[in-house]
């Protein structure tokens, strides 16, 4: 399966249970895997927008996301209290200023190393950019969160199995670490690739 190779990113457009085994190990896991993909009812943001063909994910999730979390040294996956994950004393939350709306006050990262809980409070959209995926994360969040883990060993691979618009991908080109990437859904894939390659374009005009 050929990746497209933008910069220091490497970016499949397939389903992840089909690439991890070709992949080797990375430092980093940052992910936010999506959750309730049948039920619009009571999927949160995601699963109510969710109009693909892939619902079965709710039942394969439980099973499938610890030979991810195996493959990586470090671990950070957001909704990770929607998962069976081990238990741990380091999570992040992300807590959301812009209170009184539909979505919830704040959303929960399960790390993967001991240590304490740490808080990152940001707005949901901080620069007032039109968003290309429902669950769009903001990108200095996920640069929050590699800090969080450099805390515990430098990261230089890091490796995203549910990409989307490619928001740890960003983090990843701001912050120097090689990216390695994979959505199955080619308009969110098309999507990623295009603000990657504006992203290595202006880095490479600056430089």
């Amino acid at each position: 399966m050929k990746p497209v190779v933008i910069g220091n990113c490497t970016l499949y457009n397939a389903d992840c249970r089909d690439v991890l085994p070709e992949l080797g190990r990375f430092d980093l896991l940052l992910t936010d895997p999506p959750y309730g993909l049948a039920d619009k009812l009571q999927g949160g943001t995601w699963g109510k927008s969710y109009d693909g063909d892939h619902k079965d994910w709710d039942h394969l999730r439980p099973d499938f996301l610890p030979s991810i979390v195996e493959k990586c040294n470090l671990s950070i996956v957001w909704g990770g209290n929607y998962f069976k994950l081990p238990a741990s004393r380091a999570w992040i939350v992300w807590s959301k200023p812009d209170r009184g709306l539909t979505m919830a006050d704040g959303e929960l990262a399960w790390c993967s190393w001991d240590g304490n809980l740490r808080i990152k409070e940001l707005s949901r959209n901080p620069n007032n950019k039109k968003r290309v995926h429902p669950t769009q994360k903001p990108t200095s969040l996920l640069q929050f969160c590699i800090h969080q883990a450099d805390k515990q060993t430098h990261n230089s691979t890091i490796f995203d199995p549910f990409m989307g618009s490619g928001s740890t991908a960003m983090a990843c080109i701001l912050e120097g670490r090689a990216f390695t990437g994979i959505e199955r859904d080619p308009r969110y894939f098309d999507a990623a690739c295009e603000r990657i390659e504006r992203a290595n374009a202006q880095g490479r005009l600056f430089a």
